[in-house]
């Protein structure tokens, strides 16, 4: 009879490995056809599909129809010579771009600085390289000189601010509009204090932009600090009185957090109506996908005297519904129980499981599916409940079905030979390919 012998195989992985010394593997991602190696140092590509002009995991680079290749990605580049526009660049040159996106070799000094226009990027040439920054820009029509980082000026070269109104921000700075900096500081913006900062005023108001202070604050007057409109940031707080958010999201970005109440409570608006499920959950996710899971006292199902919890796994954001999806897998939960009720007929505990009847407790077990470590009985179990009705079977023999509802013993066939039918029964037999 003729058998079908199907290769190792995958749809997605694109790696192939340990293949026993000449075992045969095809993946489908990148259609390539794998052999181990007779040594069993590990395996090559023999053969598989390869696509001109592409260049993909386990392919070789092969020229499309007019000799190009459309795209080559390489993670370490290290190029001795660069060919453009039909030969080498000489001393000085530069690679440029034409309108077709081709490209030549041209001396920078022929290049006009872009981007053009009314902000035009300074350009500058440092050790025979051709560079503009965006963060070096001249407005010729407003006259302004914008530097984004440091302005620096060389000795003691004075700088000088010919202007009735100027704003910087500077910690060592002498005057500042007139009067020594540390009287006077006007602030029209942000402010950086690296310093101690004591305030002794009524009120302290940051009604916009921010206040950023690095070091100790100490507020004595009648009022704290008011931010209403702004952010408030603060490295470390220790509050001795009563902390109340009313906000909408309340956010702990810490590495851990500890609690001293030894009771928590959730959902304290739901002590009227009784219609919001209430918990915790986490979220995970793995190939663009997010889960939820987490522990939830279910307001439907729950009554004043018995509470129902569910240990819950979903797609959907619990914090986007007042109660958790109904379509939510229930989930597992690894413990072990103790005795519950009259008589303690259920136990479990790191050592055994012990289900007993007794006059007060009646056991009833009912399961499609029954797996138990051990069963130690004084007869065989009858195949009508699940047995095999024999009290022994042979070494590496296997159990078949009879005609009369019983099992047969298959004794273990001769070296060579193979588990198949022959219509009427199952055979050790040789493998016979059959005949065209």
């Amino acid at each position: 009879m003729a058998n079908k012998i199907q290769i190792k195989r995958s749809v997605a992985n694109g790696i192939v490995t340990n293949l026993s010394p000449g075992e045969l593997a095809f993946t489908q991602s990148g259609n390539t056809l794998h052999i181990g190696l007779p040594d069993g140092t590990g395996t090559i590509r023999i053969g598989g599909r390869q696509v001109p002009g592409t260049l993909t995991n386990n392919q070789a680079l092969v020229a499309n129809s007019i000799g190009g290749i459309d795209k080559v990605i390489t993670a370490n580049l290290v190029p001795s010579k660069l060919f453009a526009n039909n030969r080498f660049g000489a001393a000085g040159e530069v690679l440029a771009s034409d309108a077709e996106g081709d490209l030549y070799w041209v001396d920078p000094g022929t290049i006009t600085a872009q981007p053009a226009g009314q902000n035009t990027w300074v350009q500058f040439n440092s050790s025979n390289v051709l560079a503009a920054s965006a963060g070096f820009t001249f407005d010729d029509v407003a006259n302004n000189l914008f530097v984004a980082n440091s302005l620096i000026l060389g000795g003691s070269t004075p700088l000088v601010i010919n202007s009735s109104t100027s704003w910087e921000n500077a910690n060592n700075a002498q005057y500042l509009g007139g009067f020594a900096a540390n009287n006077y500081l006007k602030l029209q913006d942000s402010a950086t204090l690296t310093g101690n900062l004591t305030f002794t005023g009524q009120d302290m108001n940051i009604d916009t932009g921010r206040l950023d202070i690095s070091s100790n604050v100490t507020v004595t007057g009648a009022r704290l600090i008011n931010a209403a409109s702004s952010d408030l940031k603060i490295n470390d707080a220790d509050i001795s009185g009563n902390l109340t958010v009313s906000g909408t999201v309340t956010t702990i970005n810490t590495v851990s957090i500890t609690i001293r109440d030894n009771l928590v409570e959730f959902a304290s608006d739901n002590s009227t109506t009784d219609l919001v499920d209430s918990g915790w959950f986490s979220p995970a996710g793995g190939g663009g996908n997010i889960w939820y899971s987490g522990v939830a006292r279910i307001a439907s199902k729950s009554t004043s005297d018995n509470p129902h919890f569910k240990l819950f796994g979903t797609a959907s954001n619990p914090n986007t519904n007042p109660t958790i999806d109904p379509a939510a897998r229930t989930g597992t939960l690894e413990a072990y129980l103790a005795p519950y009720g009259a008589g303690g007929a259920f136990v479990v505990d790191r050592d055994s499981i012990e289900i007993k009847a007794n006059t007060s407790v009646k056991v009833d077990i009912t399961a499609n599916t029954l797996t138990v470590e051990s069963i130690i009985m004084s007869k065989p179990l009858p195949v009508v409940s699940g047995g095999t009705g024999r009290n022994s079977i042979a070494p590496d023999a296997i159990l078949v079905g009879n005609t009369t509802g019983g099992f047969d013993e298959l004794l273990l066939g001769v070296d060579g030979t193979i588990l198949q039918s022959n219509g009427t029964a199952l055979v050790y037999s040789t493998l016979d390919g059959g005949l065209f």
